[in-house]
């Protein structure tokens, strides 16, 4: 009896206590399934869901109420300036260039043609003054078949453009033999120089017709000592006829020398500066030796311009007609005539005697003239030193020795030695 009634309580403790863990174990299995997470993926747990919770409704989200914006209060716009009036901006008048009265022709060979280029540099701020060039690099007055300058001078002359001056340098391409009649002349010969000479004058004479003056420019010295000396006597016949027929001859042979007289490549240019003058051939002017070249011409060609502008042309009567000049009084030479032009001066009291009245006008002088020294000499050397004035130079500045004082002279310095007898 007491058996069994153990194996009763026995037994009903142990569905007690499996009724408690199974209790647990579903307690614990419904707080994994609740999670969101496990809600969500398990199909029964969304099924029970359905059937036993209840479905509460969303709160609606009520849009906040938008407070109305007051537009913000515009800021007075400051009052825009009147545009001013818009500039117009006219281009000034240009002056116009003045008309050439002018006209210079430079003609010859290859020395021509750089020296025609020089001379346009020497003239450039001057547009009264036209250079043009007749230039025959290969030619000469020995091979008028070639080309025959007096007939090309005359031929120029005679086309009725203005020409004020002529200029012309030729010669370099004729040593060489010349043709008279059908026989050949050699060169350098009394016959060659003879009918060299007429070429020279026929070109002369084309000029002097028409009373235009002309300028024969001469060669500088080469750098072969045979061709040095050929056109040293080429220069000496052409000099001699532009003299004899009271032409003009500018002579290059010292401004392109040593001091030996002889050729040098390097040399002052017109401001003074150590610059290459010729071409590595020997011959030819480089830019600055054809400037300095037309340099020399240039002094010529501005001696010949202030002549004739300062020449003062009076109407004079022609020989033999009648004049109001009273019968007392002698008739008037033409070296009166500017003393003529003025009225007779009374005599004045005392005896006194009245100056000739000046001229009206004096030379004129162009006033962006380059200024030079008396004859328009450049500069070749250092200026020898001789007698008292040269050995004080040379000691004062060569050797730095200060003369010593005289006395009584500015630069005597002594105290005066005190008399005797003076305190």
């Amino acid at each position: 009896m007491h058996l069994k009634l153990r194996r009763r309580v026995i037994l009903g403790a142990s569905f007690v206590l499996v009724a408690v863990l199974g209790v647990s174990l579903l307690a614990s299995a419904l707080a994994v399934l609740s999670t969101p997470a496990v809600a969500q993926a398990d199909p029964l747990t969304r099924f029970l869901d359905g059937i036993f919770k209840q479905q509460r409704p969303q709160p609606q989200q009520v849009a906040p109420r938008r407070q109305p914006q007051r537009a913000p209060a515009r800021a007075a716009r400051p009052r825009r300036a009147p545009a001013p009036a818009p500039v117009v901006v006219r281009d000034q008048p240009q002056e116009a260039k003045p008309a050439a009265d002018t006209f210079i022709l430079v003609m010859g060979d290859f020395f021509a043609e750089s020296l025609a280029d020089g001379l346009k540099d020497a003239f450039a701020e001057m547009p009264t003054i036209e250079v043009s060039r007749n230039v025959r690099p290969n030619s000469g007055l020995v091979r008028d078949d070639h080309f025959d300058w007096p007939k090309a001078a005359r031929e120029r002359l005679a086309d009725g453009a203005p020409l004020t001056i002529g200029v012309i340098m030729i010669g370099a391409n004729d040593r060489q033999d010349i043709r008279d009649g059908g026989a050949s002349v050699e060169f350098g010969t009394d016959r060659w120089r003879e009918l060299y000479g007429t070429r020279i004058d026929a070109v002369e004479a084309a000029f002097a017709a028409k009373q235009i003056p002309l300028i024969w420019v001469g060669m500088p010295p080469m750098q072969a000592a045979r061709y040095a000396a050929d056109v040293l006597s080429l220069n000496a016949l052409i000099r001699e006829r532009a003299i004899k027929a009271d032409s003009h001859y500018v002579d290059l042979w010292e401004g392109f020398s040593n001091d030996d007289n002889r050729f040098t490549a390097s040399g002052p240019d017109i401001n003074g500066q150590q610059v290459r003058l010729r071409n590595a051939n020997g011959i030819n002017f480089t830019d600055a030796g054809a400037r300095k070249a037309a340099h020399f011409v240039e002094l010529e060609i501005r001696r010949l311009l202030t002549e004739r502008n300062s020449a003062t042309v009076l109407a004079l009567p022609p020989s033999g007609a009648p004049t109001d000049a009273a019968p007392d009084q002698p008739p008037v030479k033409s070296g009166d005539a500017l003393a003529s032009a003025f009225p007779a001066l009374p005599e004045q009291p005392g005896g006194l005697v009245l100056q000739p009245p000046r001229p009206i006008a004096g030379p004129i002088l162009p006033l962006t003239r380059r200024e030079m020294t008396a004859g328009g000499q450049l500069a070749r050397a250092r200026p020898a030193l001789s007698g008292y004035s040269g050995q004080l130079i040379e000691r004062v500045y060569g050797m730095g020795r200060v003369p010593e004082p005289r006395v009584g002279r500015a630069d005597d310095f002594h105290w005066p030695e005190a008399e005797a007898g003076s305190p």
